[in-house]
């Protein structure tokens, strides 16, 4: 099955750039409704999870 723009979206950015998830892929839209569709496991998804979320600490000054 082909992701599609309509999956609910998981970010979406004020100036128009959204990423969602459907059919063990990521989907990356920009503002110009240019797409990328990124294949992932679930595996993947979390890994993926803690370093965004050890990212997002770090900027912070805190430690995830």
């Amino acid at each position: 099955m082909t992701p599609t723009k309509t999956t609910p979206a998981q970010y979406s950015h004020p100036d128009g750039y959204t990423v969602g998830y459907s059919d063990w892929h990521l989907i990356c839209i920009g503002e110009d409704d240019t797409t990328a569709f990124i294949p992932i496991g679930s595996r993947g998804l979390i890994d993926l999870g803690l370093k965004l979320a050890a990212l997002g600490m770090a900027q912070l000054g805190g430690t995830a």
